[in-house]
């Protein structure tokens, strides 16, 4: 026997592999008690994994048997962690009530769990959030996202299902990870809305990767992950520290008028709400923080000045808002988007000229009627 060829055995008891070591060499455990200085009845409780095999003992047997401590120590390791992950998975279908909480299937079909394979056992989906989330067992997750949750700023006639949306928050938070952004600093942020506004003409494949480059340099990290159902949100702002903050966007809405519109709300809290809270977009019961930010994304995308002098000669045609939306450098369908809000067109005329977008896991969406 030799630590190379039982190498992939790390999982088996260590007495086990011992057994074979001795019956290899030919050596007695009355033997290996006297050699190693250890008591017969010890040597037979490690061949019978009654007791752990110590550092002390995996130097002894380095010394007797030639075979490196490190092997020895290895082999202990692994097959205690092996039987602790066998008992605490053997306990996980106490949590089926916690985990049927969560819209799992939803969570696995958009994406969430990113590579993980999650199958339909009880078991493997517990094991599946707790991965996810980040911790050791359901309570761990109690006291971490009961402290984020008591951190929602949200309409008080909004009352989502607190499990589905600290599971988007989630997942905006993972893949904000991945994204390096300079120290934040208000005025590179402003200046970055500049040329965020000059990229809604864009298709999102070019779009999305100069957003998020563009507002990461001014230390913010944007997101855009996959609603969940009953989910009706389209954007929050958080910050992860005081050097970076995270916009997430879900495209609720599908259309390019709403994705715009919701990232220059987020920004908005970003410039102006710099504190732990979580700013959660959601319907607007006059709360003062979210019609400022309306405002902001309103007038930001289309100017006060430049809004009235596209109305002032009463309703517009089609080829007066391509004509404008091209003058303003922005997106027509932002234009057709204002205009319906503001009731100047019906809810169906325009929406031609919108863009409507996709998550890769959906199907196409409808085709479109009325301009």
């Amino acid at each position: 026997m030799n630590e190379t060829n039982n190498s992939v055995r790390d999982l088996s008891p260590p007495g086990e592999i011992l057994a074979e070591a001795l019956e290899e060499r030919q050596i007695t455990n009355a033997e290996l008690a006297r050699r190693a200085g250890l008591s017969e009845k010890h040597v037979s409780q490690i061949i019978n994994a009654r007791v752990p095999l110590s550092m002390d003992v995996a130097l002894q047997l380095e010394r007797v048997l030639g075979i490196p401590a490190r092997f020895w120590n290895s082999l202990e390791f692994n097959y205690r962690a092996e039987r602790r992950r066998k008992a605490f998975h053997a306990n996980l279908d106490a949590f089926a009530g916690w985990m049927r909480q969560f819209p799992v299937a939803a969570m696995r079909r958009t994406g969430y769990f990113g590579h993980a394979q999650v199958g339909q056992r009880v078991q493997e989906r517990v094991e599946a959030l707790l991965h996810f989330f980040g911790v050791a067992s359901p309570e761990a997750w109690e006291n971490e996202w009961a402290h984020v949750t008591a951190r929602f700023r949200k309409s008080s006639a909004f009352n989502p299902n607190r499990f589905a949306l600290v599971s988007w928050l989630r997942r905006a938070e993972i893949e904000s990870q991945s994204i390096r952004c300079a120290r934040f600093d208000s005025g590179r942020f402003r200046e970055a809305l500049d040329n965020v506004r000059r990229l809604t003409t864009d298709p999102p494949e070019h779009f999305v990767p100069k957003l998020v480059q563009t507002c990461a340099e001014a230390g913010v990290a944007v997101t855009l992950v996959p609603s969940l159902p009953g989910l009706a949100i389209s954007g929050a702002t958080r910050w992860k520290g005081a050097e970076k903050a995270l916009i997430s966007l879900s495209l609720r809405h599908k259309s390019d008028d709403q994705l715009w519109f919701s990232f220059f709300h987020e920004a908005c809290h970003v410039l102006e709400h710099k504190t732990a809270t979580i700013y959660i977009d959601s319907p607007a019961d006059g709360d003062p923080d979210e019609c400022r930010a309306n405002e902001f994304a309103r007038d930001t995308l289309i100017p006060p000045r430049d809004y009235l002098r596209l109305v002032s000669g009463g309703r517009p045609t089609l080829s007066t808002i391509r004509a404008f939306a091209e003058s303003a450098g922005i997106s027509p369908g932002i234009v057709v988007g204002r205009l319906q809000h503001e009731g100047v067109l019906d809810h169906k005329t325009g929406n031609g000229l919108k863009r409507y977008f996709q998550w890769d896991h959906e199907a196409p969406p409808p085709a479109q009627t009325g301009g």
